[in-house]
């Protein structure tokens, strides 16, 4: 019997239950994150299905005055601004599912979550550029208490309305432009702080097994 072939296999063997064991360790890492994304997702989820309700029922509430043309703009751009959403949530709520107790067992199980995570953070980045004027234009419906109305009966009545209403027209238009990338600006850091950083994180722990 060759004793010197058994010992070099019996290395090797051990050798690759080492290797096996320091990258389960090194995937163990990426449990941390992946479960903030999960709480993020739910987090969010709840907000939606607290605020939707909410949004429907504004324009019923008398002390924002929103009547009309105010009214019918307001449930136009909610309309236009929800169905927008629904691609993003229903790629939101795939990934919730395919993320439920699962077993990061190898890098290549990872490297398919994190290709996963950065396309769904692409899409609700597009979705969420696609839909901030809808969404602006209504918050500005609600803030203005009632002056909304007379903006779009001036928009109606064009140009005539013009020399008599000129700083609504154009103060309300100042407004809605330049509320726009503050808007996107503040869709940007929710998306860094609360997926961002957290894919950042997985990306760390692929380049780790890279390394190995």
């Amino acid at each position: 019997m060759n004793f010197d072939k058994l010992q070099q296999q019996w290395k090797d063997e051990n050798t690759d239950n080492v290797q096996i064991t320091k990258e389960l360790n090194i995937l163990k890492q990426a449990h941390s994150p992946i479960d903030e994304v999960r709480k993020s997702m739910k987090m969010e989820l709840k907000v939606m299905l607290f605020i939707t309700p909410f949004m429907i029922i504004i324009p019923m509430i008398p002390i924002y005055k929103i009547e009309s043309y105010s009214k019918l703009v307001y449930y136009i751009m909610l309309v236009l601004g929800f169905s927008g959403s629904y691609f993003y949530y229903r790629k939101f709520s795939s990934f919730y599912k395919q993320t439920n107790q699962i077993n990061i067992n190898s890098s290549r199980n990872l490297l398919a979550i994190y290709y996963d995570l950065k396309s769904l953070i692409d899409v609700y980045k597009a979705v969420g550029y696609a839909i901030t004027p809808y969404f602006t234009i209504t918050f500005a419906i609600v803030i203005s208490f009632g002056k909304s109305e007379e903006f779009f009966v001036a928009l109606t009545n064009l140009p005539d309305s013009f020399h008599d209403n000129k700083f609504l027209l154009i103060g309300m238009s100042i407004a809605i432009i330049a509320y726009i990338p503050f808007t996107i600006r503040f869709t940007e850091s929710w998306i860094e702080k609360y997926y961002g950083k957290h894919l950042s994180q997985i990306k760390k722990v692929l380049d780790e097994l890279d390394e190995e």
